[in-house]
């Protein structure tokens, strides 16, 4: 059994005891969450250990002086934002409202839509926050917040910035109140490719605009996860347990069994 170790004094391996050899990591490749990546890079950057992110786009994380080894594939969130106000600004909309989650991800693209919107002399009509944790809002705080968006209008345009699960709630709430075609909404990729959020709702979330980062395919990347077996991928002490036993070949289950 190998041991990493959060310590990165130097690049050779030394044995705890008889059994086990302690390695020095690398590197880190995660979180997806904004809230995560932050708890986790200001913990690995006291060992100067790089972090790589593949879904963590809150703009907090382009802070240099606080977290130099954090890297991201993924573009901040700025850049959604000032898409979403571009693509108000094609609709010609001067009075909007904003929904946000209730954490980095949903507060600091809140703060910069805020900023921007602003510089375009485009009005806040609803500015509502939602409860990030899905558990912690019942249908009647769903049901208030679409209740303030229809107080409003005129506002017919609504952006939102959160999560499947809270924006979900939103959109139920909406049905229920039959605002089905209420409003028109410009969604953040936290949510706007969901089928958490459709399901049920169609009526509802029929027409959105949403904003994507562009993902290209890795030519081969495919072909070659797709032929990865037990016997020629032992490097990862994780596969064999996460490998879903109907799709293991029959020639690979003895290697499969000995290695449980």
């Amino acid at each position: 059994m190998q041991i990493g170790s959060i310590s990165n004094i130097d690049d050779e391996e030394y044995g705890c005891n008889a059994t086990a050899v302690r390695k020095v990591i690398s590197g880190v490749v995660g979180a997806a969450s904004s809230v995560t990546s932050v708890q986790v890079a200001n913990l690995l950057r006291l060992f100067k250990i790089p972090q790589v992110s593949f879904f963590s786009t809150s703009p907090e994380l382009s802070n240099k002086a606080r977290f130099e080894y954090f890297t991201r594939t993924i573009p901040s969130d700025l850049h959604q934002a000032r898409a979403m106000v571009e693509i108000v600004k094609r609709l010609r909309w001067r009075y909007v409202s904003i929904i946000y989650e209730e954490s980095n991800y949903g507060i600091k693209a809140f703060e910069e839509l805020e900023t921007l919107l602003q510089r375009d002399d485009i009005c806040i009509a609803v500015k509502e926050r939602l409860a990030k944790d899905s558990g912690a809002a019942d249908e009647k705080a769903y049901d208030a917040i679409v209740e303030r968006l229809l107080s409003r209008p005129r506002a017919r345009g609504v952006i939102v910035f959160g999560s499947d699960q809270e924006v979900a709630g939103v959109m139920a709430a909406a049905r229920r109140r039959g605002a089905a075609h209420a409003f028109s909404w410009v969604g953040s990729d936290g949510w706007s490719a969901r089928a958490l959020v459709a399901a049920g709702n169609e009526p509802v979330v029929e027409g959105t605009v949403s904003v994507q980062p562009q993902a290209n395919p890795v030519r081969g990347f495919q072909e070659y996860f797709l032929a990865l077996s037990p016997q020629n991928n032992p490097r990862n002490p994780w596969f064999v347990g996460n490998l879903p036993v109907h799709k293991v070949p029959h020639r690979y289950q003895p290697i499969v069994d000995s290695l449980k």
